[in-house]
């Protein structure tokens, strides 16, 4: 005579058990990639923001600066100061930002006096300026800024239409 009984078997708990284990891993591991690719692509977004926004604000600061090379204070690979129309404008790069600095430069120290920095980006790898010049006059800047995941490169003429005479 057969007696039925009612449950499962060590054999059927221990198949399941793994048929489980194997799903719960393979959802783990989709996650986890899932969640490394919107982490990546969000650190991409940030880097592409910062770089347009250093473009922009340079672009507009160079395009103020007054062609005279006697106007501008200091000019070195990672940095610039120069006279603005209301006090000295610097730019610079230190540590990884790269930071705008306004107030008044004491050329024969080489720093700062009441100065006001804004930091305008963060992560930033490399800052280089590359400035051409003729005569007493400053023709152009060219300036390169590398974040880990992309590059900008600007080319400025400071008041370009004061090269010209009008006819």
């Amino acid at each position: 005579m057969k007696i039925c009984r009612k449950g499962f078997s060590l054999f059927h708990f221990v198949v399941y058990l793994a048929i489980f284990s194997i799903l719960v891993s393979l959802t783990m591991q989709w996650a986890c990639t899932v969640i490394n690719i919107v982490r990546r692509s969000g650190v991409v977004g940030r880097e592409k923001i910062s770089a347009t926004m250093v473009h922009d604000l340079l672009l507009r600061d160079l395009r103020q600066a007054r062609q005279e090379s006697d106007q501008w204070l200091h000019i070195s690979d990672t940095q610039l100061v120069w006279q603005g129309h209301n006090g000295h404008i610097g730019w610079d790069h230190q540590k990884d930002m790269i930071i705008r600095i306004t107030g008044d430069y004491e050329q024969h120290k080489a720093s700062w006096k009441n100065a006001q920095k804004a930091v305008i980006a963060t992560g930033v790898e490399k800052l280089l300026f590359i400035v051409n010049r003729s005569d007493q006059k400053i023709i152009s800047v060219i300036y390169t800024v590398s974040f880990r995941t992309c590059d900008v490169t600007g080319l400025v003429a400071p008041r370009i239409l004061d090269i010209y005479e009008p006819v």
